[in-house]
């Protein structure tokens, strides 16, 4: 692999230790091509490899949650993605625990490593939306810094950096929209929990650094929105009465929705029979 200036991230973004690491392992593994399933390159260079059954199904089923290759969606996906790899058996190679066995000086621990992390890096292109622009951008981008360095693990630790870089004006434009989301008395409480785990989203694709507080400062903030819709003042009042008889823990975002979300269901339905 040859990360050479690759965008948005350079050379310097990555961790010395996983370049180092890569290095290592691609210098005792040259020797040792790895094999696909199917025993075609053709598939083997964009990951479309299929089952040994040949069926297109089955294919489609077990290749595991679709990406859009856009960041906005990344936090999600690489969730749904850890667990159906975990479940798949990749767990230690995706997180590294293995990574020693590419150096081993067991040829066959070391040949058993090539093969387990050349079949998570195909796994994990196989979930790519590859017909969008923006899949077929990101494809071209792996394609050019891996070239025939299929390694799995590399390309997990590639995608986490890429998916946590934010230019100045992607975190200026990000804090805008967690500033900008509102509240309606006349939503439904479904919107109302989809628009709470959206501000959630937003703020944690927001750098650490750059955030500007804490998850507790952010339930201040939630709090706060809805005391600016003036039949919801109540909402609010209610739950920084119950944290206070409770002890409750501001860094609890989950459970602030749920009271708020309560809240909300219980006073939205006696407005409605009303109408």
């Amino acid at each position: 692999m040859r990360y050479r200036g690759w965008s948005p991230l350079s050379v310097g973004s990555l961790p010395n230790k996983v370049k180092c690491e890569r290095r290592d392992a691609q210098a005792s593994c040259a020797s040792h091509p790895m094999q696909s399933s199917t025993g075609s390159p053709a598939t083997d260079r964009d990951g479309s490899a299929c089952w040994s059954d040949g069926s297109k199904d089955k294919l489609i089923d077990r290749r595991g949650p679709e990406w859009d290759c856009t960041v906005k969606e990344w936090m999600l996906w690489q969730w749904q993605a850890t667990m159906h790899l975990n479940g798949k058996g990749y767990k230690a190679t995706l997180e590294g625990e293995n990574r020693d066995d590419a150096t081993s000086g067991d040829a066959k621990v070391r040949d058993e490593y090539v093969r387990k992390n050349g079949d998570l890096f195909r796994e994990i292109l196989r979930m790519f939306n590859a017909k969008s622009e923006a899949g077929k951008t990101l494809m071209l981008q792996i394609q050019d810094e891996f070239d025939n360095d299929h390694d799995g693990y590399g390309l997990w630790e590639y995608l986490k950096a890429w998916a946590s870089s934010l230019t100045p004006a992607e975190v200026k434009l990000l804090k805008k929209r967690v500033e900008a989301l509102k509240f309606s008395a006349n939503e439904s409480p479904e919107k109302w929990s989809y628009k709470m785990q959206m501000l959630l989203d937003m703020w944690k694709r927001i750098p650490a650094d750059k955030r500007g507080g804490t998850i507790a400062d952010l339930s201040d903030m939630l709090l706060d929105k809805v005391l600016e819709v003036p039949s919801c003042k109540g909402y609010t009042q209610y739950v920084k009465a119950f944290m206070d008889a409770t002890n409750g823990d501001m860094t609890d975002y989950q459970g602030i929705v749920k009271l708020l979300i309560e809240q909300h269901r219980q006073h939205y339905g006696e407005r409605a029979e009303r109408a």
